[in-house]
């Protein structure tokens, strides 16, 4: 027992205490513990997928298979994003269109993300464009897109 101790200092540490429940559970210890699991599911779920760090318009051109599905996430358009966020940005809209076109001459499925933009929807205006809500810089919920050259599901989720 600690005489004339601060009781209730929160330290930076993620502790949140036992619930308050006949059990005593803890609520970071339990999602440390799910962990495992999560990690079996993404790797069966990944287990085919070869995940490549190189410029993307010379993957794309060296994997155009039909049965080769590229999934494109690059640095958003920066007029519709509040700051510069990656260590390779592609601060030109000619450097979006490159990819672009690359993408559209992809011989199998493509899917790609991004925020509303002019330009993506001009140049992907024969694709599906599906919307949902994401969690930008500093928690703001902003609309995503994304857009493919094949039919979608409902599913946008990994894990759903």
């Amino acid at each position: 027992m600690a005489r004339g101790g601060i009781q209730n200092y929160k330290t930076g540490w993620k502790h949140t205490g036992p619930k308050e429940s006949k059990k005593c559970f803890q609520k970071v210890v339990g999602k440390w513990n799910k962990l495992p699991k999560i990690i079996l599911d993404t790797a069966i779920r990944l287990k085919d997928a070869e995940i490549e760090n190189r410029d993307a318009v010379e993957l794309i051109k060296k994997y155009n298979k039909t049965d080769c599905l590229v999934y494109a996430d690059p640095p958003y358009l920066l007029k519709t994003r509040s700051q510069k966020m990656y260590n390779i940005e592609m601060e030109t809209e000619e450097e979006h269109e490159e990819l672009l076109k690359a993408l559209l001459n992809h011989a199998g499925p493509v899917a790609i993300s991004g925020y509303e933009s002019d330009l993506y929807n001009c140049m992907l205006k024969n694709w599906n464009k599906s919307e949902f809500k994401s969690h930008a810089e500093q928690g703001k919920l902003r609309k995503e897109m994304l857009w493919t050259n094949f039919e979608t599901t409902k599913q946008l989720s990994l894990f759903k």
